[in-house]
């Protein structure tokens, strides 16, 4: 984190000047980004700005927007940028990047290459910053920060909560083969009307950034896994949402905790709700599913995605060989472009040693109901 004030900033390469940073207002709501950047080239120059707000500790949502500005030859300007803070922590920071110009397949511009990123924490002593942890109690173990509502269940069951999460953290680590150095931010609240006001989310929980917030009370208990297993697995690679939540549901069932309780199958295994699924012809390809980005928005059919990405999970795990799994974990990347699809099947095959047709039915061969049938 960057704590030299803005202002102070002077950064130059071979094509461009950028000084006089401006942070604007720093509050809740809009604010106005500014710098100089002088054009050092005989051309025309695009420069592209990302900011990204970030609330910080648990708090959301983080706003990203990038921007392009063309600078003439030889010229000094002084750019101009909204960002905007919903919620603002004494955590809370600001991302900078600034320097070249792509365009992604939607055409949305990209900073690349990049010159100058900074991060310039400007939460603390903010005097519209929020902090929520006085009304918490903190418990930590060897890896996580736990904070639970004062007076809260959670709070009176927060070591039992921390021994469940620290041995899950330990298995994940062993079935990926790796250990996870870093902490976890695990947040309790008691119900979701404190929580979305706080936190900006609503639902029962979230995860991500190394934090996890879950409701917590008599009615609602969320699995204990699938968020730690997403975090500590983000540590081996950044696969497919296949292997990425194929995974996470496929270790909450391994286990002990009802994984399908909130993904549409609450009194079913995973091998059973495939099942039920085959059965009515319900199931996606294999090719297909391997090319879906996240499991979770309606498009991807979380109902059966979910259960069908954890069942082939748990046969590449338990029949294929966890090394291979680990190895596929580690080399597929996560992506929507054409040439990323190829590559993740073209490894995926060479892998496990078979296309991804054999592969599929393998698997249905080796479901209890006999799915290819």
């Amino acid at each position: 984190m960057n704590h030299r004030p803005a202002n102070r900033e002077k950064f130059a390469s071979d094509s461009l000047v950028i000084e006089q940073l401006d942070l604007g207002a720093t509050a809740v709501g809009w604010n106005t980004f500014r710098a100089r950047i002088t054009n050092l080239t005989a051309g025309v120059l695009s420069v592209g700005l990302e900011l990204r707000a970030v609330p910080g500790l648990w708090l959301r949502p983080a706003f990203q927007n990038q921007f392009v500005f063309e600078i003439p030859a030889g010229k000094t300007q002084t750019v101009e940028a909204q960002y905007q803070f919903r919620r603002l922590s004494p955590e809370a920071y600001l991302r900078v990047r600034i320097g070249g110009v792509t365009h992604t397949g939607e055409g949305r511009p990209w900073v690349s290459p990049l010159l100058f990123e900074r991060q310039y924490a400007i939460g603390q002593n903010n005097p519209h910053a929020f902090d929520p942890r006085p009304s918490f109690y903190l418990f930590r173990t060897e890896h996580f920060d736990i904070f639970a509502r004062r007076g809260s269940l959670a709070q009176s069951r927060i070591q039992f909560i921390a021994a469940e999460r620290e041995n899950g953290l330990r298995q994940v680590e062993e079935i990926l083969g790796l250990q996870y150095a870093d902490r976890i931010l695990l947040v309790f609240y008691p119900d979701s009307t404190t929580k979305t006001e706080e936190t900006g989310h609503i639902g029962a929980g979230f995860g991500g950034g190394g934090a996890i917030v879950e409701i917590y009370n008599a009615e609602i208990q969320l699995d204990p896994y699938h968020e730690v297993a997403h975090i500590v697995a983000g540590d081996l690679g950044d696969p497919p949402a296949l292997l990425n939540e194929g995974f996470a549901t496929y270790v909450s069932e391994r286990l002990g905790a009802p994984a399908l309780r909130y993904l549409g199958h609450p009194d079913k295994t995973i091998n059973e709700a495939v099942c039920a699924l085959a059965a009515s012809g319900d199931l996606i390809p294999l090719a297909e599913l391997l090319r879906f980005t996240e499991i979770g928005s309606e498009v991807s059919r979380p109902p059966v995605s979910y259960p069908q990405a954890a069942s082939i999970v748990k046969y590449l795990i338990e029949v294929e060989g966890v090394e291979r799994f680990r190895e596929a974990y580690r080399v597929l990347v996560n992506g929507d472009e054409q040439a990323r699809f190829g590559q993740n099947e073209q490894a995926f095959a060479r892998i496990f040693g078979k296309s991804l047709v054999d592969l599929e039915q393998a698997w249905r061969r080796a479901l209890p109901c006999s799915a290819s049938h």
